[in-house]
């Protein structure tokens, strides 16, 4: 089909093994910088950096440092989402896209998910999004502020406890080496 739009573009092939190669340099700085690493994808990571306070800094200077050393390293720009959970982390890397760095500071986490369309929510696909529309609940906060109890009869029960819990910044999900 996109030939056909634009037969004047240029095509080139996928090289993936350069993919594999960028990714294997990438989750090596990774492992360098945090004991545990849980991959989610090829370029896209969880480093559990809790308790590096004291040997690397912050946790926006130890982000700081990992942007550096993969432009440096592997000559690849790295968005972080930095943030006490998985959840806020994942968000917060979705809206410093591209190449960016965003920091939720404990405490503040309920002040950054709330305002975001629920349909952005990790976990919220494309058939939950509507059924959620349909009742009303159009942003993380409006999610968080219903029962479990509703959104069972929304959802059905194991999908409404998930996503209640995830709107009120309950992620007690941790970081676990491997893939």
């Amino acid at each position: 089909r996109a030939r056909r739009l634009c037969p004047h573009a240029t095509f080139v092939s996928p090289r993936f093994s350069a993919y594999t190669e960028a990714s294997k340099a990438l989750f090596e700085i990774f492992r360098q910088t945090a004991p545990k690493v849980e991959g989610l994808s090829m370029e896209e990571a969880f480093l559990d950096v809790s308790g590096l306070g004291h040997i690397l800094g912050s946790p926006r200077q130890i982000a700081e440092r990992l942007r550096r050393e993969c432009r440096e390293r592997v000559g690849l720009a790295v968005t972080v989402g930095a943030a006490t959970s998985k959840i806020v982390a994942k968000m917060a890397s979705r809206d410093a896209k591209p190449d960016g760095l965003l920091v939720i500071e404990p405490g503040r986490e309920r002040q950054f998910l709330h305002p975001i369309p629920v349909e952005e929510l990790w976990g919220v696909g494309t058939g939950t999004a509507p059924k959620l529309h349909g009742q009303g609940i159009t942003t993380v906060g409006a999610l968080a502020r219903r029962s479990v109890a509703e959104l069972t009869s929304i959802l059905g029960p194991a999908q409404a406890r998930q996503l209640h819990a995830l709107a009120n910044c309950q992620d007690h999900r941790r970081v676990r080496s491997g893939r």
